[in-house]
């Protein structure tokens, strides 16, 4: 997956080849399985602190959480990392605050 989207991203219809949902998935499983567990791995092993707690979760207890927000706190969560601003723009989390007003 990842050579296919190496090796198609700068394509003209590279907004139609990878839809949101497809790349979102892909981003959690190599984050949660790979990234994360990686980084934590090596702080440990040269006596680093670990990223922060909320930051380690996995994707979809974040979006779970988010869920339980008002609609403008998770706005405001967004701004806080380029992660969490990737996390907040799930539409599905948009469309379930939107169906709440």
């Amino acid at each position: 997956a990842l050579s296919f989207i190496l090796k198609n991203r700068d394509h003209p219809d590279s907004g139609k080849l990878y839809p949101n949902t497809e790349i979102f998935e892909f981003w959690k499983i190599v984050k949660d399985g790979l990234s994360y567990p990686l980084l934590i791995e090596l702080c440990e092993k040269v006596g680093l602190v670990p990223p922060p707690c909320f930051m380690r979760l996995p994707t979809e207890l974040k979006l779970k959480i988010l869920e339980a927000l008002p609609a403008i706190d998770v706005a405001r969560v967004s701004c806080v990392s380029s992660e969490l601003q990737f996390v907040a723009s799930n539409n599905e989390l948009w469309r379930l605050k939107y169906e709440e007003v």
